[in-house]
C-alpha cells in the first residue's frame, strides 16, 4: 500500500514537473531556416523551434512569442521543442521614418531645386551629402542616380510622370527593403 501511495506522490510531482517545463513562456528573436521537413526558427539565443510561420519565408527575421513545449511531437522530427500561441511579428524592424518622395533639398516643395540638388549630390566635389536618400530616389528604383534627377525634370516641365507614394505629402517608405534610409526630414512628423 505505502507503494502505491509513494508512486503516486512520484507520478504527482513528475507530472506537475512535466506541466511546469512545458508551459514555459517563451519571447525571443532569430531567422526562419529551411529543415529537413519543415520551417524552422531559429532563436538567436540558441536552438531550433517549431512554430506559426504563417505570412512569413525563410530567411525573415521574426520575434516568436508563445508557450514553449520541449517535448511535442511533429512531423518535422527535429528541433528543441515547439512555441504555440502567442505571436509571430517582425523583429528589430524599426518604422520607416516618413518624408516626401521628389524632394531631395528638404525644403516641403517639389520643383527644379530638387534636380539641381541631386545634380550637386551627384557631379560636384565636396557637395553635401543628402539628407533623405528616400526622398531623394525620385524615381523609387531603390538606387540614387541621374535617372531621379532626370525623372524630376521630366515631371516638372516634360507632361513625365510625378514621383510615387509619399508624394505629395509625408509618408513612410513602401518599399522599405531597398538599402536607402531617411536621416534626417524634419518637415515630416
Amino acid at each position: 500500500m505505502k507503494r502505491i501511495v509513494l508512486s503516486g506522490i512520484l507520478l504527482a510531482a513528475l507530472s506537475t514537473l512535466g506541466t511546469s517545463l512545458s508551459a514555459q513562456s517563451f519571447d525571443e528573436c532569430g531567422f526562419l531556416v529551411d529543415g529537413v521537413e519543415c520551417t524552422l526558427f531559429q532563436s538567436d539565443q540558441g536552438g531550433l523551434y517549431i512554430v506559426s510561420t504563417a505570412g512569413f519565408s525563410t530567411g525573415d527575421y521574426i520575434r516568436v512569442t508563445g508557450t514553449f513545449d520541449p517535448s511535442c511531437i511533429s512531423f518535422c522530427q527535429q528541433g528543441n521543442g515547439c512555441v504555440f500561441g502567442g505571436a509571430t511579428t517582425l523583429c528589430g524592424v524599426l518604422p520607416s521614418p516618413e518624408y516626401i518622395r521628389g524632394d531631395a533639398n528638404v525644403d516641403g516643395s517639389y520643383n527644379i531645386s530638387d534636380a539641381i540638388t541631386l545634380l550637386g549630390a551627384f557631379f560636384t566635389p565636396g557637395a553635401s551629402p543628402l539628407l533623405c536618400s528616400d526622398a531623394a530616389d525620385a524615381n523609387d528604383d531603390g538606387s540614387l542616380n541621374i535617372a531621379d534627377a532626370i525623372f524630376v525634370l521630366g515631371g516638372l516641365f516634360s507632361s513625365g510622370d510625378m514621383p510615387p507614394f509619399p508624394f505629395p505629402n509625408c509618408g513612410a517608405d513602401p518599399t522599405a527593403t531597398d538599402s536607402l534610409d531617411c536621416g534626417e526630414f524634419t518637415l515630416c512628423p
